[in-house]
C-alpha cells in the first residue's frame, strides 16, 4: 500500500506505480513484502533492497531460483535485465510520490532495456534507518522468538 494513502488516505496515479514497484521487487527477489527480513532492526523487503543497493549488493537478493535457470551464455544478459527490473522497481516505490515515475516511463524503461541510463533511486517508502548492523540474509530472519520478547514491565493497577 502507497504511504501517502496509508498515512493520508490520499490515492493517485503514483500509488499504482509504487504497488507495482512492490510486485516487481517481489518477483525478482522471490521474497514477500510482508514481515521482517532482520528482527533486531525490523527491516521490510523495501529497507533490505534499499540497504543492499547502497552497498552495492543488490545482486546478492537475487531469487535463487531464477538465477539458477539461466543457461551460462545467457548469465550476463539476464542478471543485468534482473537488476534493471531491481532499478525500475526501486524508482516506483520512493518516498515521494512526484520522484516516481509514470506508469507509461516504467513501460518505456523496460522495453528500451539497457539503452537509456535510469536515474538513481531515492530513499523507498517505509525505511527506517537503524544501526549499521549488516541485514540479515536469511528469508525466514533468524530466531522468531527473538521477535515476540516482551521487555516490558506491567504495573498492578489500583483503584483510587
Amino acid at each position: 500500500m502507497a504511504p501517502e494513502y496509508a498515512m493520508r488516505g490520499q490515492y493517485s496515479v503514483k500509488s499504482d506505480v509504487f504497488c507495482f514497484g512492490v510486485i516487481v521487487l517481489e518477483i525478482v527477489t522471490g521474497r514477500r513484502s510482508m514481515g521482517s527480513y532482520n528482527y533486531e532492526q525490523s527491516v521490510s523487503l523495501l529497507g533490505l533492497i534499499w540497504q543492499h543497493w547502497t552497498m552495492g549488493t543488490v545482486v546478492d537478493l537475487l531469487d535463487p531460483s531464477l538465477v539458477s535457470n539461466i543457461s551460462s551464455s545467457q548469465c550476463s544478459d539476464d542478471r543485468d535485465q534482473m537488476l534493471m527490473c531491481m532499478h525500475i522497481g526501486l524508482l516506483c516505490v520512493q518516498d515521494n510520490p512526484a520522484d516516481r515515475p509514470m506508469l507509461s516511463s516504467v513501460i518505456l524503461m523496460l522495453e528500451s532495456s539497457n539503452a537509456t541510463p535510469l536515474r538513481a533511486p531515492s530513499r523507498p517508502a517505509f525505511w527506517v534507518h537503524s544501526s549499521d548492523a549488516p541485514p540479515c540474509s536469511s528469508s525466514s530472519g533468524g530466531d522468531p522468538a527473538a521477535a515476540s520478547a516482551n521487555h516490558v514491565s506491567v504495573t498492578e493497577l489500583e483503584a483510587r
